[in-house]
């Protein structure tokens, strides 16, 4: 078992988990810096996103941070 495929699984977890609990209202996002993954809750919708570099995950945190 590589730590890909815990990765994978583990992300897969928490968007199930997330999709559970919709009843939660507040925007949030949390990172994996080390994966370059974003997860969070943003307009009504669960979303975790995995970046394949650097370059697009900053973009990305920029983004989030600024709305």
């Amino acid at each position: 078992m590589s730590i890909h495929y815990f990765i994978d699984y583990f992300v897969g977890f928490l968007t199930g988990y997330f999709e559970s609990v919709k009843n939660r209202h507040d925007e949030f996002f949390k990172i994996v810096r080390s994966n370059l993954i974003i997860f969070g809750y943003k307009d009504g919708v669960y979303f975790d996103n995995q970046y394949e570099n650097e370059d697009e995950f900053n973009e990305a945190m920029q983004t989030l941070s600024l709305e």
